[in-house]
Order: C-alpha cells, then sequence, then structure tokens
C-alpha cells in the first residue's frame, strides 16, 4: 500500500453528514509521521477540539474484510474503555475507502520496541 504524503494527509475529506464536509484539517493538525505497517500508517497529531496529542491509524482500502477489521479494532478499544493495559479510544471515522483510527498517544517508541527491551 503506498503511502500518504503529509499533504495528502492534510487534504483528504472526512465525511460528516450528507450535508456537511470537513477536512482532517477541521478535526486535527498533523504534527508528524510515526510509523508504517502492512495495511496503513500512524501519524501523530493534535486533536484540535481537545487539544491532546493522539496517533491515528490511517488505512486505506477498497477490501471488505480489512476495514471490517478496523472496525471490530475500534469498538474493541472503545467497549474496553479506560484500561491500565489497552490505549485510550479517541473517536473513528471512515469516508469512502479511507480509516481512521484516533488513539491516545503514547510517547516513548511501538510495542514491538518496548517489548525488545524487556
Amino acid at each position: 500500500m503506498p503511502l500518504l504524503s503529509a499533504n495528502e494527509i492534510k487534504n483528504f475529506v472526512l465525511e460528516v453528514t450528507p450535508d456537511s464536509q470537513t477536512t482532517f484539517s477541521d478535526l486535527y493538525t498533523f504534527i508528524s509521521f510515526l510509523g508504517k505497517g502492512g495495511f496503513g500508517q500512524v501519524v501523530l497529531a493534535k486533536c484540535n477540539a481537545s487539544g491532546r496529542e493522539v496517533a491515528l491509524k490511517l488505512v486505506k482500502t477498497t477490501f471488505q474484510m480489512l476495514a471490517n477489521s478496523l472496525k471490530n479494532e475500534a469498538a474493541v478499544i472503545k467497549d474496553l474503555g479506560s484500561n491500565n493495559n489497552v490505549v485510550e479510544f479517541v473517536d473513528f471515522h471512515q469516508f469512502s475507502n479511507m480509516y481512521i483510527l484516533a488513539i491516545k498517544y503514547v510517547a516513548g517508541g511501538t510495542l514491538q520496541e518496548f517489548i525488545r527491551k524487556k
């Protein structure tokens, strides 16, 4: 999957209601790239509504199974609520074939890096 450029991330449109659209920049301020995986990438952004830093998992796909997997991931994180062992859910957005899972940003590297240090 090709990575989105910083400019593409800032400018794509999220559907809010059928009559109203908002841009990524209305919701989030892009800060930096954090990493990439097999299906997407993660960026650091500031939530404009709360001022909090969030990690945004961005997945662009036309495969329904992958889309459903990300929707399920969002639902599980949200259902678990505040738990010391699970990152906090912030929001979930979908526009066409772009999915965005917003979670609390936890500084200090990736989970894989943390496990290696142990």
